[in-house]
């Protein structure tokens, strides 16, 4: 199913759910009331649950206070949901020590230029269907399995790419766009352009 977590809290033996997949953030006042939910106490079919926004915008905490069981070893008494912006969470200096060299080391490959655009790269209007982004795409993937099909007896099929904006606003909110100026392309840009590529950016 599209948005199992309800049914798969229901299940017996599953104590906790760490949710996600639709971006929304669980336990919230404004979560919408289903059956099984209780956006209020944070569960799902009566178990402790959290579904913490989308690209690291809130920290999800499920708290169980837990007894020993002769059969299963530990039982879950009772538990506790919340979510915690990660803008309000106060940082960590341990943690900021391990991840700064692999924050340093990511930004310099994702600052690497790899080509060069005359025109401006804009997603705002990307759902009426004149993009330049998408079209960049596009032609990439179709350039792309030309390439591959160079030699084989596929070689002169027509080729159709079919591309769909990955930065148009939606549930990702009003922000989600991208807006790249003309000039030298870094793999930054690209990821903005295609946010899930098959292969990694090299």
């Amino acid at each position: 199913m599209e948005n199992g977590a309800t049914a798969l809290a229901a299940l017996q033996g599953v104590d906790a759910v760490i949710a996600g997949h639709t971006h929304l953030v669980f336990p919230a006042p404004d979560f919408p009331v289903q059956p099984g939910i209780d956006p209020t106490a944070g569960t799902l079919a009566q178990k402790p649950a959290v579904m913490a926004g989308f690209w690291g915008s809130h920290l999800g905490v499920i708290r169980l206070v837990l007894s020993p069981c002769s059969t299963r070893g530990w039982r879950v008494e009772s538990g506790h949901s919340a979510v915690q912006s990660a803008l309000s969470a106060p940082p960590h200096a341990g943690v900021a020590a391990i991840v700064r060299p692999v924050q340093a080391a990511t930004r310099r490959h994702f600052e690497r230029k790899v080509a060069r655009s005359d025109v401006a790269l804009d997603s705002r209007f990307a759902l009426l269907g004149h993009d330049a982004g998408q079209r960049l795409v596009s032609m990439s993937q179709r350039w792309h399995v030309k390439h591959a099909l160079r030699g084989t007896r596929w070689q002169n099929l027509p080729i159709l790419a079919t591309v769909t904006p990955s930065r148009a606003g939606g549930r990702s909110g009003p922000c989600h766009y991208t807006a790249i100026p003309p000039g030298p392309l870094n793999l930054q840009h690209l990821s903005e352009l295609y946010p899930y590529p098959i292969v990694s950016w090299r």
